[in-house]
């Protein structure tokens, strides 16, 4: 049971917030998918910890919605769209973060193989496990442009921070006949507009 005091610290908190959430929402699509673990800086850091811990007790909002009345909860109601809509975008960024992060290390990774001598004199990739790492990587990449195909801006976003790490991961290994094999969809001109 919420007790009424509770009940009317979430509502006054959340239609109070939702007038701010456009503009957190804003800064969240400006952060760089090249910034994994790095804090981000808002020009309202509280504005965005409300909205998290808000949007973590939204299964509390359904039972204050039902109990609210009048004018006070189409104002809940249009707060509780703009929160969903906050914690669908923060899903959304924080799957395009984990996307960049798995190909990059696996970038990384072949990247330091090479330096290492472990391919030595061959532009070919032949450890069945880099092999895996490599498909893991661009099945994400693809499941991520299948889930913005919709949205232009977001793909190019996807692309241009993303897709140019598969892009460059290709052009180290030109004569690859296995990346070759997984790349045979990949849109490599899109990297010379």
């Amino acid at each position: 049971m919420i007790s009424k005091a509770i009940q009317g610290y979430f509502k006054t908190r959340l239609i109070s917030l939702s007038s701010e959430l456009p503009v957190v929402m804003t800064e969240m699509t400006r952060v760089s998918f090249r910034d994994v673990g790095k804090s981000i800086e808002y020009k309202d850091p509280m504005a965005y910890e409300q909205a998290l811990f808000l949007s973590s007790q939204r299964k509390r909002f359904d039972k204050i919605l039902n109990e609210t009345k009048g004018a006070e909860r189409n104002e809940l109601q249009k707060a509780l769209g703009r929160l969903d809509h906050f914690s669908a975008l923060k899903d959304f960024l924080d799957y395009c973060r984990d996307v960049h992060k798995t190909v990059y290390f696996t970038w990384a990774k072949l990247a330091t193989d090479i330096s290492n001598g472990k391919v030595i004199m061959s532009s070919e990739i032949t450890d069945e496990d880099d092999i895996k790492m490599i498909a893991y990587s661009i099945k994400r990449y693809e499941d991520l442009l299948e889930k913005a195909k919709e949205y232009p801006a977001w793909r190019e976003k996807i692309t241009s921070e993303t897709g140019y790490i598969i892009n460059f991961l290709h052009s180290i290994h030109t004569n690859d006949v296995n990346l070759e094999q997984l790349l045979k969809d990949f849109n490599k001109q899109e990297f010379f507009k």
